[in-house]
């Protein structure tokens, strides 16, 4: 098993461990909210949300594998084409660094042949640089991009013979062109100049054997066609001087435009002139009723990825929710005692009575603001005036520490032996404390 970011893997303990405390934490603020509130919360809160803190703390350790980038395992992949061989000869000797193509010819032929590589996807496409000989960069594959990548590190430094070669560029590519299927058209494309330092017989009869066995070939046309000599520039671009032979003068190249019909009648070739603007496009006009074949090509891809598996997870485990607290049975709810002063037939709502329990008067209050924030359920234990429902009348002894008549039941002393509260008005209440003497 391979990761593509072996840090993060390591970030993952510390990640999953930071939002276990942190959802720990909230967990134990919002029981204590709860308790704070009534009991019944407190342990509905407890209940609730007991296993979150771990299934958040193993969701986001699954999530920080999961940008690790896990690999692992082998997969088959079955590619079928339809389509043609195509083999790219790119000439990188020194003449093709002349600057009368912009930015010069090698550049101009490597941006072409990346715009032809792209649109001719789907094709098995190769490629051949040749100089003083001919080497193979890719064989036939339908890797359009592996084609695009050879093509952008083309250089003359690339070629270990000086000098241009074209006859050894042609049977290569014939050789290359011939491993490939017979059910379509083959193709070569050969981008130069036309400066050939071989022998011009051996070049026609390459492109003659090209021609028998029924090789399609392209010429492009690189250059003008007036003589121009070959910059020397240093790594960062800067001109250095002009390219010399061995006696020390100044080289100068041309096109080579009777090189080219040459190689091209011998061929039954096409030639792509230099002056068109878009010679991709017209290399794509020209294969474009060529015959194509379907194919197939298989490769063994190592290292398949497997992010999807962790997020997967911790995807299930984010998404596990707590257990609901049930409401309380209607058995709990009818033996739920009620508070003294209070009716169960008296409504929440509608007119408020006045009680006093010494004179027994009675007051009707109907939508004032005090009666409104105090409900019959809220009514205070002291004696004297309550809300709602008159209670019953009892004579305590003085052991119970709540003397609410005027005479007790055990020394008979006609005054109020302990009185803890006495509301005196609807918005004021006089507390007073009173011993037995």
């Amino acid at each position: 098993m391979t990761f593509d970011a072996p840090v993060v893997l390591l970030l993952a303990p510390l990640l999953g461990g930071a939002v276990w405390f942190a959802a720990a934490w909230a967990r134990r603020v919002r029981v204590r909210r709860a308790a704070a509130w009534a009991a019944e919360t407190a342990r509905a809160a407890r209940a609730a949300g007991r296993w979150s803190p771990t299934a958040l703390s193993v969701a986001a350790f699954l999530g920080a594998v999961a940008l690790a980038g896990p690999r692992w395992g082998e997969e088959k992949i079955v590619a079928e084409t339809r389509g043609l061989n195509l083999v790219f000869a790119v000439d990188i000797s020194r003449s093709m660094l002349a600057e009368d193509a912009t930015p010069n010819r090698l550049g101009r032929a490597v941006r072409e042949a990346r715009r032809l590589t792209q649109d001719l996807e789907g094709d098995r496409l190769g490629l051949i640089a040749f100089a003083g000989s001919s080497y193979i960069l890719s064989p036939l594959s339908v890797d359009a991009s592996a084609i695009a990548l050879y093509l952008d590190a083309l250089d003359p430094d690339v070629a270990s013979a000086g000098g241009t070669a074209l006859g050894p560029a042609l049977q290569q590519g014939r050789e290359l062109l011939g491993a490939g299927t017979a059910f379509a058209d083959r193709v070569l494309v050969v981008i130069t100049d036309g400066e050939a330092h071989d022998s011009l017989p051996d070049v026609l009869a390459q492109a003659q054997r090209l021609a028998r066995e029924g090789v399609h070939v392209i010429l492009v046309a690189e250059g003008g066609r007036s003589p121009v000599r070959i910059p020397r520039r240093d790594g960062r671009g800067a001109l250095q001087g002009w390219q010399q032979d061995d006696a020390g003068r100044e080289i100068q190249t041309s096109r080579r435009d009777d090189i080219l019909g040459a190689v091209a009648d011998a061929a039954q070739g096409t030639i792509v002139s230099a002056e068109l603007p878009d010679q991709a496009g017209a290399v794509r006009d020209l294969v474009a009723a060529f015959k194509r074949s379907r194919s197939s090509e298989s490769r063994t891809e190592q290292g398949r990825p497997r992010a999807w598996i962790a997020l997967l997870a911790a995807g299930g485990g984010g998404r596990r929710r707590a257990p609901r607290p049930s409401p309380p049975s209607p058995t709990t709810r009818a033996a739920k005692p009620k508070r003294r002063g209070t009716a169960a037939s008296s409504p929440r709502r509608g007119p408020r009575t006045w009680w006093s329990s010494r004179s027994g008067a009675r007051t009707t209050l109907r939508g004032s603001t005090w009666a409104r924030r105090h409900s019959p359920r809220r009514t205070s234990r002291a004696p004297g005036r309550v809300w709602g429902t008159p209670p019953a009348r009892s004579i305590p002894t003085c052991a119970s520490a709540r003397c609410t008549t005027s005479a007790c039941s055990s020394c008979g002393r006609r005054r109020p032996i302990r009185q803890t509260a006495t509301r005196t008005s609807p918005t004021r209440s006089v507390r007073t404390a009173r011993r037995c003497s």
